[in-house]
């Protein structure tokens, strides 16, 4: 039981320091042109719905797609508020990779 909550507590502590590194690293990689270029792929909520999905494929991770966003945000590079339309797609994504195999499961009546 204790070493349960000591493990969890570290493994907490080591993705919040991640994300500081990743956030601190981010703000100095950052130029105007990547600032840039998340303002035009966000700039309306179906662009930037196109954009968080087309993300989430090519990398195959919806975790890393909104860690980075997440970073993004921290960073100062995107408004908390378009954080939203990136993520939502991620999340209708992995619902609806779910229902098919939910489908053969089903038992005729």
């Amino acid at each position: 039981m204790i070493s349960g909550i000591f493990a969890g507590a570290g493994g907490l502590g080591l993705f919040l320091m991640g994300m500081v590194i990743m956030t601190r690293g981010l703000q100095s990689l950052a130029g105007d042109a990547l600032r840039r270029s998340l303002a035009r792929f966000t700039r309306s909520p179906l662009s930037g719905a196109i954009t968080g999905a087309t993300a989430t494929a090519l990398v195959q991770s919806s975790s890393a797609t909104t860690v980075t966003a997440v970073g993004f945000v921290g960073a100062g590079l995107l408004v908390f508020r378009k954080l939203f339309i990136l993520l939502i797609p991620n999340s209708l994504a992995k619902q609806l990779a779910k229902f098919p195999p939910q489908l053969s499961r089903l038992e005729p009546s």
